[in-house]
This record gives C-alpha cells, sequence and structure tokens, in this order.
C-alpha cells in the first residue's frame, strides 16, 4: 500500500501511477536513480510478488523502448559520475584547486532524465508572466539579439554535503550521493 508515500514521491503521483500494476523492471531502465542499494533495501517491504521466468520473458518482449540517455553529451573523465544514467557528476577536489576558476568541462552536472534533443531551427523560448508582455525567442534570437556579458559567480549544488549525513542510521532516499560534494 503507497498510500502513505505516493503524494511524497519526488517524481510526483503521475510517475507512480504510470507504472502501477505493471512490471517495473523496464523502469528502472529509464528512471535508473532507484537502482541504489538503499533505495532497493527501503522499496523491498512493497514487493507484492515476482514474475514467474516466463511471464518476466513475456514482459521484457511486450514493453520495448531505447535507451533515451544514448545521445547525452560527452563528460570530462575527470567528472567523478554519481549517477551515470542520468549523468551526475563533480569535479575531483584536486581539479578544483588547480585554478580560481572552474573549466565549464568542470563544471558539475547534475540531471534528472537525459539531456533534451534541441532542433536550433524550430527552439522557441516564450517569456511571460504577471506584469510581462509575452515574447517569443528562437535560438538565433538569444544568440544575436542580446548583449553577452561574462560574470563571475559561484554556483553550488543544493545537494552540496548531504553525504556527511549519510550513515547507516540515516538513509537518504533523495538525489544522488556526491564525493566531494
Amino acid at each position: 500500500d503507497l498510500t502513505l508515500f505516493i503524494n511524497g514521491h519526488p517524481g510526483g503521483t503521475p510517475r507512480l501511477l504510470m507504472a502501477a500494476g505493471q512490471d517495473l523492471e523496464p523502469y528502472w531502465e529509464v528512471y535508473r536513480q532507484h537502482l541504489r542499494g538503499h533505495v532497493v533495501d527501503w522499496m523491498e517491504k512493497y514487493r507484492i510478488g515476482n514474475l514467474s521466468p516466463e511471464d518476466a520473458v513475456k514482459a521484457k518482449n511486450s514493453f520495448q523502448h531505447g535507451d533515451m540517455f544514448e545521445t547525452d553529451p560527452y563528460r570530462d573523465p575527470n567528472l567523478l559520475p554519481c549517477t551515470k544514467k542520468p549523468f551526475c557528476g563533480e569535479p575531483r577536489l584536486e581539479m578544483l584547486t588547480n585554478d580560481y576558476y572552474t573549466p565549464n568541462e568542470l563544471f558539475y552536472v547534475r540531471n534528472h532524465l537525459a539531456v533534451p534533443e534541441i532542433d536550433p531551427d524550430e527552439y522557441v523560448l516564450v517569456v511571460k508572466g504577471k506584469g510581462v508582455k509575452k515574447h517569443k525567442f528562437t535560438l538565433q534570437d538569444l544568440k544575436t539579439k542580446f548583449k553577452k556579458y561574462e560574470v563571475t559567480t559561484t554556483l553550488q549544488c543544493a545537494g552540496n554535503r548531504r553525504e556527511d549525513l549519510h550513515d547507516e542510521n540515516h538513509k537518504i532516499f533523495i538525489a544522488p550521493h556526491w564525493v566531494v560534494g
């Protein structure tokens, strides 16, 4: 019974209902963040049974989809991956101390799903809101109609140092486990 958990699921209620009553295996290929030991252990209490080997083959053959991550961009090998699909990674600590500025290719990466493929000719950004006149900008507009600025700033993932809170008595079920953080 997921009644108490359904409204607290980080992916929202529709994600849980999408898989309700079905074999979850195909969904784990897409939502791979669930394949971490402590998450699997926690979900075990909700297991209602296992498919027979014959039914498992039928289920696998009836639900096929491609690898939604196959077009994700190349990642610098100096990034330590927390998860590979979706890719989430952080730079090695010694790389951060080489320079005052973190090079773009070593900047931390945090994804919840695959990196979207965008057709530059079809892309449109719509800006609207209360008290704001609605505007539409093509990708070409964004590249050519606005003055470029270079700004030095500090950004930090909201999960920074969360690993320090994770131990045998305190399991963390959200976000990848960052090492350096």
